[in-house]
C-alpha cells in the first residue's frame, strides 16, 4: 500500500528523471530500504526526510510537502493479512471503511468485546 510519503517520493523521483537507486545513494540508505519506504513497507524516520530534503536542496514548499507526507505516513496503520481468513479479511476491511463512523459508545463496545478474547 503507498503511504503518502511514498507517493511524493515516487512522484518526486519521476519528475525529476531519478532512478531509486541513485537517490537512495545520494540520501545515503539502501535501495532496499527506500524502494520499502515508497511501497509502505518500512517506516520512514524523521532523519530520512531532512536527508532528502539536505540532498535535493528542496525549497521551502517542496521541503513542506514532504513533511506533511511524512506526518500523514506515520500516522497510518497497515495490518498484513497474511494467513487470515476471508471472513478476518473482510472484517478489517469492513472496520477500516466504517471507523470514522462509529461513535464513543460503539467503540468502547467494540474494545470490550475483543478485549474479552484474550
Amino acid at each position: 500500500m503507498l503511504t503518502e510519503i511514498g507517493k511524493f517520493l515516487r512522484r518526486y523521483r519521476i519528475d525529476n528523471g531519478l532512478l531509486l537507486k541513485d537517490m537512495a545513494g545520494k540520501v545515503g540508505v539502501t535501495s532496499a530500504y527506500l524502494s520499502a519506504v515508497e511501497n509502505g513497507k518500512k517506516r520512514p524516520t524523521e532523519d530520512l526526510v531532512g536527508k532528502i530534503i539536505n540532498a535535493y536542496d528542496l525549497d521551502s514548499e517542496k521541503a513542506t510537502e514532504l513533511k506533511e507526507a511524512y506526518f500523514r505516513s506515520v500516522n497510518e496503520i497497515s495490518i498484513s493479512t497474511a494467513g487470515y481468513s476471508t471472513e478476518q479479511t473482510n472484517l478489517g476491511l469492513i472496520f477500516a471503511r466504517k471507523i470514522d463512523s462509529l461513535t464513543s459508545d460503539e467503540i468502547n463496545s467494540l474494545i470490550k468485546i475483543l478485549d474479552s478474547k484474550r
